[in-house]
């Protein structure tokens, strides 16, 4: 809020003045939106082109058998999410911020090599580590999560089980990728980054489709 406000410190009768920020970074925010949109975006379509969404209200849909079991799998995802914010991205920081005040401050070149070493092997550490704990994660959620699951009988049936582990693998796959594409955006590599999002984003929407319009059992494929 504070960052909002800084940029915005007054109302002055518009909704669109948020524009000029965006004109300074647009790839970052064509990076963010495709991000989101491969994330969130195979809802949308299975929504309007599974034979077993249900209709709300207008366009209000739903599907029972695919978005509990989606939204349960991302669970999988937390204790890596957990690690990269409290250690991987705090480490690597420290690393981050070292190398640039060397490299601004006029170190010589064995100092900055020296910190740029240090930096990259906080990161391949820290990718190591966080690459074992979502393993991990994903594995305990397919056998131990899908058991106690099948277990508390809260309504997910078969289908929705097999949904489930096909989700925990995606959301790790994703959660890996998204990892390697923030660190890109440490060193402002934005434009490098949207080719990738956006093959993302569309794989993800066109292979929900295909998977909900003509494979049947697939769900989350």
């Amino acid at each position: 809020f504070r960052a909002v406000y800084r940029a915005f410190p007054k109302q002055d009768g518009t909704y669109f003045s948020f524009l000029s920020e965006i004109k300074q970074s647009p790839s970052l925010c064509i990076v963010g939106f495709l991000m989101m949109f491969g994330m969130l975006g195979h809802f949308w379509v299975t929504w309007f082109s599974s034979t077993e969404s249900l209709i709300a209200n207008g366009l209000f849909r739903f599907g029972p058998n695919y978005d509990f079991p989606a939204i349960v799998a991302y669970f999988s995802t937390i204790p890596a999410s957990i690690y990269f914010v409290t250690m991987f991205e705090t480490s690597f920081g420290e690393k981050y911020q070292k190398y640039f005040y060397i490299l601004g401050h006029s170190g010589t070149v064995d100092e900055v090599n020296v910190a740029k070493d240090e930096m990259f092997d906080a990161i391949r550490l820290g990718l190591r580590r966080m690459f074992s704990i979502q393993l991990v994660s994903c594995l305990i959620s397919i056998t131990v999560g899908a058991k106690i699951l099948a277990i508390l009988n809260i309504g997910m049936t078969e289908m929705m089980l097999e949904t489930f582990r096909m989700f925990c693998v995606g959301y790790s796959l994703y959660f890996v990728a998204n990892t390697l594409f923030m660190l890109h955006l440490y060193f402002m590599n934005e434009d490098k980054v949207v080719i990738p999002t956006l093959i993302f984003a569309l794989l993800t929407s066109i292979t929900a489709y295909l998977s909900a319009k003509y494979l049947e059992g697939t769900y989350g494929m």
